[in-house]
C-alpha cells in the first residue's frame, strides 16, 4: 500500500536539470517556483485510500465470486480462477491488490481438504490468481511499473521466479480507443471530420464529403458481398490463439520466464502490423488529428480503411496517412481493448 501514496508524491515532483552546472533538483524544493502544473494534477492521479477499495470489493468482486462458483458447483476452484478483474486506471495497483488477496483468500479455502489452510496455501493460490484474474491499464508508464512491483512481491512464492505480467498490465489511455472490432466495418464516421480548435473548416468540409462517397462506396461492397468481416475472421485476425499460447507457457523456472517475455515481444510485434491493428488506428486517428490546410493527404478516410480491411497494399498518399494515424495514436496511448486483451474479449470480456 505504500506504493501508492510513494507513486502520488512522485507525481507531484517537477524535475528541473543543469547541464552547465551539472545539477538535478527539483521545482519548489532546489529552486524556487510552484508545481501547480505537476503530473499529478494534470492527470488526476490520486490514491484510493484503503476504505473506498475495499467497500468497492464487497460492492463488485464478492457478488462476481459468488455467482461463478453458484453456476459451477462441480468445479468452484477452477470457476474462480476464471474470473477477470480490470481496473482501467489502475495507478500502483492498489484495487488489483485488494482484488488478488480476495480472491486468493476464497481459492484457498476451497482448496483446503480439512478446511485448514496454511500460509502456503495462500501464497500459491495468490501466485495463480495474480497470473490468471488481475488485468490492468494506466495512461502513466511508472503507475505500471509501480503496480507490477507491487503484484510481484504479492503474489511472491518461494522457490518460484516472479510471475510474467506484461500482458495483464499495460500503458494506455482506458477511455481512447475501440471496444468492439464491429465499429470497423462501419468505416470512420461524419463525427471525426467536425471542426474542432484549430482546423480548417474548409479542409474539414473537403474530407467529409471525400469520406462520404467512400462510405456509399463501402456499402455498396457490403450488400454485394465484395466486403464482408464476420466475427469469425474478426476473432482470427486478433492475435486471440497466439496470446492463448503464450497464457498456457509454464512459469516455473527463470529461463521459463525469460521464454515466455521472449514470445511476447514476437507476437507484440505481429500484433502491431496486423490488419486490424492499423485499421484500428486509422479509425480513432481520424479524430485525433488536427485538419489543416496541406495535411489533407495525411487524414486517413473510410477508403484507407477499406484498403486496410481488405490487407490491400495501399497507395503512397494513403501509406502516409497510416503512418501519420499510427504516431497520433502513440502520442494519446491509444488502446484498443479486443487487441490489448483478446483473450479477455473471446471470453466475454471483464467480469
Amino acid at each position: 500500500e505504500e506504493l501508492g501514496s510513494v507513486y502520488e508524491s512522485l507525481l507531484e515532483l517537477v524535475p528541473e536539470v543543469d547541464l552547465p552546472a551539472r545539477q538535478f533538483g527539483f521545482v519548489g524544493l532546489t529552486s524556487e517556483g510552484s508545481t501547480a502544473g505537476n503530473a499529478r494534477k494534470l492527470s488526476g492521479s490520486y490514491y484510493t485510500p484503503d476504505s473506498l477499495v475495499q467497500e468497492l470489493i464487497k460492492s463488485a468482486l464478492d457478488p462476481v465470486i459468488e455467482q461463478r462458483i453458484a453456476a459451477q458447483p462441480e468445479s468452484p476452484a477452477d470457476a474462480l480462477l476464471s474470473i477477470r478483474v480490470i481496473d482501467p486506471a489502475c495507478g500502483s495497483g492498489h484495487f488489483l491488490l485488494a482484488a488478488a488477496r480476495r480472491l486468493a483468500e476464497r481459492l484457498a479455502q476451497l482448496r483446503a481438504a480439512d478446511g485448514e489452510q496454511t500460509e502456503q496455501d495462500f501464497r500459491h493460490s495468490l501466485r495463480e490468481v495474480v497470473s490468471h484474474c488481475i488485468f490492468g491499464v494506466d495512461r502513466n508508464p511508472m503507475a505500471i511499473e509501480l503496480a507490477r512491483t507491487a503484484l510481484w512481491l504479492e503474489g511472491f512464492e518461494e522457490g518460484r521466479p516472479l510471475g510474467f505480467l506484461d500482458h495483464h498490465l499495460q500503458v494506455g489511455d482506458a477511455l481512447l480507443g475501440l471496444t468492439d472490432l464491429k465499429a470497423l466495418e462501419l468505416g470512420i464516421t461524419k463525427d471525426a471530420f467536425k471542426p474542432l480548435s484549430g482546423d480548417d473548416k474548409d479542409v474539414c468540409k473537403q474530407l467529409a464529403k471525400t469520406n462520404a462517397a467512400a462510405l456509399k462506396d463501402l456499402e455498396k461492397k457490403r450488400t454485394a458481398q465484395a466486403f464482408k468481416q464476420d466475427d469469425h475472421a474478426l476473432a482470427n485476425n486478433t492475435g486471440l490463439s497466439e496470446l492463448q499460447a503464450l497464457e498456457a507457457l509454464p512459469e516455473n523456472s527463470t529461463k521459463e520466464i525469460a521464454a515466455k517475455e521472449a514470445a511476447y515481444r514476437t507476437f507484440l510485434t505481429q500484433a502491431k502490423t496486423s490488419r486490424l491493428a492499423h485499421a484500428a488506428d486509422l479509425l480513432v486517428g481520424a479524430f485525433l488529428l488536427p485538419k489543416r490546410e496541406g495535411d489533407e493527404a495525411s487524414i486517413p478516410t473510410s477508403a484507407t480503411l477499406y484498403l486496410t480491411l481488405l490487407g490491400d497494399t495501399l497507395p503512397s498518399a494513403q501509406q502516409d496517412a497510416l503512418a501519420a494515424a499510427q504516431a497520433a495514436c502513440v502520442e494519446a496511448r491509444v488502446l484498443h481493448w479486443p487487441l490489448a486483451f483478446p483473450q479477455v474479449s473471446a471470453s466475454g470480456g471483464f467480469d
